[in-house]
């Protein structure tokens, strides 16, 4: 299996490493490492001066990304890259190159409400363009792997069975249980989504368990469910927004980029 990283290389670049080396698959073949250049020269500069300066900051990078690679003790491939990560990841699908990746890894940075709107997020462009489960690791501590996981669901959102199922299979050596909490709101029948749920719970190839709770808003109940202290990883599903829900409604997973204490799993969307 391969695994892609995109790293950001800074003052926590340390940290992260420690915590990838605890959260990359045990039966990984392969590890990409990416980091995309965002320091560039001003409009206008000269094109050789332009091209000489890209040519030094890639080879630096280069350099620096070889020294965390130290840290990993897997096969890795070091890439540095002029375009952004949704880019990076849009170019591998279009040109399938060799084996697509089956996880991508990235880190979380806390941000204000200001920074939010003003900045947005790295993380939010790879989550939104990926097709396979990504993993987002906060950069400020170490995190350690945990043997428990939650899978936080709403009622109303399609649920991507085959990439959770994927997910599951990629950490079956370590992963020992995951639990499932639902939201359910709005009219839906509390009998079939009980029934739905243990299903679910039966076919994974972890153990599995469920619980209801009852929200006339499952964003915000989920993430104070999964933010509580000593909360495992979370994973998420990630849906389709309606414009009204990006403009007026609270955005789970956006909470969880900016914000997460504990490592986040993102489940590609389901396209209907």
């Amino acid at each position: 299996m391969k695994v892609t990283v995109f790293c950001d290389l800074t003052e926590t670049s340390e940290t992260f490493f420690q915590s990838l080396a605890n959260w990359i698959p045990s039966q990984c073949e392969q590890v990409t490492l990416v980091h995309c250049l965002e320091s560039m020269l001003p409009p206008g500069s000269p094109m050789e001066a332009h091209g000489n300066h890209i040519a030094e900051l890639k080879s630096r990078k280069y350099s620096e990304l070889q020294a965390l690679c130290e840290k990993l003790p897997y096969s890795t491939h070091i890439r540095v890259a002029e375009k952004s990560p949704p880019e990076v990841i849009k170019e591998e699908s279009r040109l399938q190159l060799n084996r697509k990746s089956d996880l991508i890894i990235f880190g979380l940075y806390r941000k204000s409400s200001v920074e939010r709107i003003l900045t947005g997020t790295t993380g939010e462009g790879i989550i939104n363009e990926s097709k396979v489960p990504c993993l987002g690791l906060p950069v400020e501590k170490s995190s350690e792997f945990m043997h428990t996981w939650m899978l936080a669901l709403r009622s109303t959102d399609p649920l991507n069975e085959p990439a959770l199922i994927s997910l599951t299979q990629l950490y079956k050596e370590r992963l020992k249980r995951i639990a499932a909490v639902s939201i359910l709101s709005g009219p839906g029948a509390p009998e079939a989504w009980d029934r739905q749920l243990a299903e679910l719970c039966a076919r994974l190839p972890v153990d599995a368990s469920y619980e209801i709770l009852h929200s006339d808003d499952p964003a915000t109940r989920l993430q104070e469910f999964a933010s509580e202290p000593q909360s495992s990883p979370v994973i998420l599903q990630r849906r389709k927004r309606t414009w009204k829900e990006e403009v007026f409604g609270p955005v789970l997973s956006r909470s969880f980029l900016f914000g997460a204490g504990q490592p986040v799993f993102f489940l590609p969307q389901v396209h209907q």
